[in-house]
């Protein structure tokens, strides 16, 4: 009995420990303390606690307080998710789109490996050494590791019993419940669109019905507040000039949180604007559902405090009760309607028909949002939980408004009577939805988008069966200034636009082709369009030098050779040109040297590839390193940010701007732009100062399953979010701008 007892008292010991340590690390995490969150966090996660375990994932992931590191994210999201974890499994998703194959078979037999210690494993934060500490066995195999990983089984002592799950839940603090996504996912296992109401999760998406063409929703008020460096009478720094007419209109300030929330609104929900049957005319809307809503804590006291507003306005709006509905009748305009439902307050308007049907669809939950085709299939691709998402139901659109297509096709060419209008609206029904999520807490700029496509349509077709090859642009050891590399299928691409072209757009086309046939001999679409795989690389490794290296895959090495031939020839005809271009051997490769005093070019065949390199004196030597293709000795070599690497490396179009390379052409440049802007000025320095906060630009789009999905990464030297440094930079920027006007408008 009396060892019973002792062990309960440890055990429990143990529990009020733990609770401790998580709580400490959690605190720490909110705090961006992401050094301490790693040291209280890692005994937990060691000892088996799924939420540290998660925790961990996200430091990992996004490289806080610990070098980034996916293998590590990958092994930690795996062993929450094997808990039940319920955000791991789509995090761990993430980090598995950008790891190799045998990277994420490593952390596969980490995660199959792993053993939870009853005892905290002692934490090493290591600033830029990648190598495990010496009194722990790291879990995994080849993976960095920066803090001490479970204690072997054999130094273990008998296991001890783990606190209940509901009393770890139980310990953290209950204001924590009102912070934003972080402290959702940490302390629920909850995604941050989801609330709990009577028991059961109902996300915003839920209440919203099916035919939602449009969306868009903020993680919370909170989040958005901070991202815009929102104060009382600011926004990015700027003073917002009407703030005492939006006071008078409110009653109270609506830019003070507290306020807010006295006022009934909840600040840590999401929330935002939706519209649906979106139906334009010649003369403007026919239909047009508008929706706001916005999660409430105190619901009654939120509609007082709006409709109180409302009556304030001249005018003179009544104010009408009906069921679930209240009525704001406009006595010049629209009537608003606003209703309560499930701990959100929805306000809407129709400028052009009546809004109660649609209010009703809500209120009624007969159809819903997320559970139509076009938004499940678009939402398990981007992430919906970063702090700005929108959702778009483009086929939807265009099938309900041909005459806008119409208007911006004729925008854009000058005539839309020769537009194939059905055939424009047949490919933009291919687009069943799309998705951009934005991250508003990122030190770097991350936007992400996804478009679902139907299954087989010719929109899809586009992007589907290219053969990629980047080793001769990745072989390349000098670092690269600027890299593109698409895949599209060019026959396909042809044929769209035939089918889709303006009529006088084609005829120019046509004509074209046939010129080209009479002075060279070339046949467009049979030696070009037909003969082309569909993937191009393009990469400038010195844009002051004018280093550049051109790759277009074939499918059939003999016609292109012939059609080289032909082109070559033509040029070594011209006047003046027969003594600049040779035909020679280089790297056992058949290529012509055509040689100016700007530039040396190199061209020729290998792997059913066409290489093309120039540059002042480097082109022989940048096509004989294309030539090899020794991605092994390549720049990616020389990267520290694995993701970029991997992207790199990876199947998808890409455009990768290096920003540093790019600075320096940019100062070089300086007297063209000066002449440019007729001698008034060069660059702004002020401009150069924003430039040069940031690293890289990485744009890359690649087509999974059904879906193309779009990344564009800005990294950048920033401690706070992009949009907090960005709006500092801008208001110091003009600020100094305004001085330096105004001494240049005193001198003489």
């Amino acid at each position: 009995m009396k060892k019973i007892f002792v062990i309960a008292i440890f055990a429990m010991l143990c529990a009020v420990s733990s609770r401790a340590d998580f709580n400490a690390g959690f605190d720490a995490y909110l705090k961006d303390d992401f050094k301490t969150a790693l040291q209280e966090l890692s005994p937990e996660a060691n000892q088996g606690n799924p939420k540290a375990q998660f925790a961990l994932g996200l430091l990992y992931q996004g490289g806080k307080g610990v070098e980034q590191d996916y293998a590590q994210a990958y092994m930690w999201y795996g062993l929450a998710e094997a808990q039940g974890h319920k955000i791991a499994p789509r995090n761990k998703g993430q980090v598995a789109k950008k790891m190799t194959p045998e990277e994420i078979k490593k952390a596969e037999a980490s995660i199959a490996k792993f053993k939870p210690s009853t005892i905290p494993a002692p934490v090493e934060v290591v600033q830029e050494s990648t190598k495990a500490p010496q009194t722990t066995q790291a879990p995994q195999e080849e993976a960095k590791v920066a803090v001490s990983t479970p204690v072997e089984e054999s130094q273990k002592p008998a296991k001890i019993p783990q606190p209940p799950q509901k009393e770890v839940e139980a310990a953290a603090p209950a204001a924590i419940e009102d912070n934003a996504k972080t402290a959702k996912a940490l302390t629920t296992d909850e995604p941050v669109s989801y609330e709990k109401v009577q028991g059961q999760k109902t996300g915003i998406t839920d209440m919203l019905p099916e035919n939602t063409e449009f969306m868009i929703k903020f993680s919370s008020w909170q989040t958005l507040h901070k991202t815009l460096a929102l104060t009382d009478s600011s926004i990015l720094g700027q003073p917002i000039k009407d703030i005492e007419k939006i006071k008078e209109a409110f009653g109270f300030n609506p830019l003070n949180l507290d306020e807010l929330q006295a006022h009934g609104i909840d600040t840590g929900r999401e929330f935002g604007f939706a519209a649906a049957d979106i139906v334009f005319g010649k003369k403007g809307p026919e239909n047009l559902n508008l929706l706001l809503f916005i999660p409430v804590s105190n619901g009654k006291k939120a509609m007082d405090t709006i409709i109180s507003a409302i009556q304030k306005s001249p005018q003179k709006s009544k104010v009408i009760r009906e069921g679930q509905m209240t009525i704001i009748q406009d006595p010049h305009g629209p009537s608003g309607y606003l209703a309560l439902k499930n701990s959100y307050l929805f306000l809407g308007v129709n400028p052009a028909a009546d809004f109660k049907p649609f209010m009703e669809s809500i209120l009624t939950g007969k159809t819903s949002l997320s559970k139509s085709k076009a938004f499940k299939d678009m939402a398990q691709k981007p992430d919906l939980h970063q702090g700005a998402f929108i959702f778009v139901n483009p086929s939807r659109l265009a099938g309900q408004n041909p005459e806008i297509l119409k208007s911006l096709a004729k925008s854009s060419t000058g005539s839309a009577d020769t537009l194939n209008t059905p055939a424009i609206l047949n490919y933009l029904n291919d687009f069943e939805s799309a998705g951009i999520a934005l991250d508003l807490e990122n030190p770097d700029f991350a936007l992400g988008v996804s478009s679902t496509f139907k299954a087989g349509s010719k929109a899809m077709q586009l992007w589907q069966g290219i053969r990629k090859n980047k080793n001769a642009i990745l072989g390349i050891p000098d670092n690269p200034g600027l890299i593109l590399s698409t895949g599209v299928n060019i026959v396909q691409l042809y044929e769209m636009f035939l089918e889709l072209a303006d009529a006088k757009q084609v005829d120019g086309f046509k004509a074209g082709e046939q010129g080209l046939k009479a002075e060279l001999g070339v046949d467009l679409q049979k030696e070009v369009i037909n003969n082309l795989g569909g993937n191009l690389n393009i990469a400038l490794f010195s844009l002051t030098n004018l280093s550049a290296l051109i790759t277009v895959s074939v499918k059939d090495e003999a016609v292109m050779k012939a059609l080289l031939d032909k082109v070559m020839s033509s040029i070594s005809g011209q006047q003046n040109m027969a003594q600049k271009v040779t035909k020679e051997t280089v790297g056992g490769v058949d290529a012509y040297f055509l040689n100016e005093k700007e530039a040396q070019l190199y061209i020729g065949i290998k792997d059913k590839n066409l290489i093309a390199a120039i540059g002042k004196s480097t082109g022989r030597s940048t096509f004989e390193k294309a030539l090899a293709g020794d991605i092994s000795k390549g720049f990616t070599g020389k990267m520290k940010d694995r993701n970029l690497t991997n992207t790199l490396k990876g199947e998808g179009n890409i455009l990768y701007i290096n920003i540093e390379e790019a600075m320096k052409a940019m100062i070089l440049f300086q007297e063209f732009v000066k002449l440019a802007s007729r001698g008034k000025k060069g660059l702004d320095p002020e401009i150069q100062e924003i430039v040069k906060k940031l690293k890289h630009i990485l744009a890359s789009v690649k087509l999974e399953g059904n879906s193309l999905m779009f990344n564009l990464t800005a990294k950048t030297n920033f401690k706070e979010s992009f949009f907090v440094e960005i709006g500092k930079l801008v208001a110091e920027s003009y600020s100094t701008y305004t001085k330096r006007a105004r001494v240049s408008e005193a001198l003489p």
